[in-house]
């Protein structure tokens, strides 16, 4: 008679002890992560100075009231340099020659950072110039609305720094508002 063992045979007994110990690890991992991780967690106090990359302190500053409006800053924010379209209000224009309505036909911002053009209406051309570049003569971009496309926005994600006069007039129509939006 012969007798043959397997050797990678498991019997019922081992398979239950295994499982029993899988089972007890897994209640005493869940038992002891939750203290273990808050006591990992590092509470600090007082005073905290924060480098950037460079070793520089990382710049914080009030932020004042901003655009003709006075739209709401803050008491402190970090400076993070990311203008994504919105901000006070700069100015407007449309496209009517007299100032009966209110508006001018043209636009200028200096000294601050636009975030966003906003222009509508059905029979409009906008064009930008700055005395920076062409004495103001040269055209830089073209805006136009019509019936089919009655409005633009051109969201600038980064903001557009301006140091010199960046005008928008309205050349072409006369039906179309444009609004600056910025810091």
């Amino acid at each position: 008679m012969e007798v043959r063992v397997d050797l990678f045979e498991v019997s019922a007994r081992e398979k239950r002890s295994t499982f029993v110990k899988v089972l007890v690890a897994c209640l005493v991992a869940a038992v002891l992560a939750p203290p273990l991780a808050q006591a990992a967690v590092t509470k600090i106090r007082g005073t905290v100075k924060i480098k950037d990359s460079s070793g520089d302190a990382i710049d914080s500053a009030r932020v004042p009231p901003m655009g003709v409006f006075e739209a709401a800053g803050s008491n402190g924010a970090l400076a993070v340099r990311n203008f994504a379209g919105g901000g006070g209000f700069l100015g407007a224009a449309d496209c009517t020659a007299s100032l009966a309505d209110g508006l001018p036909n043209s636009v200028s911002v200096q000294n601050s950072i636009v975030t966003a053009i906003l222009i509508t209406g059905s029979n409009a051309t906008y064009t930008a110039t700055s005395e920076a570049i062409g004495g103001g003569q040269l055209p830089l971009l073209n805006f136009t609305v019509n019936a089919s496309n009655p409005s633009v926005t051109a969201s600038l994600g980064t903001g557009l720094t301006l140091t010199d006069a960046l005008t928008f007039t309205c050349t072409a129509g006369d039906n179309g508002n444009i609004v600056l939006l910025g810091q």
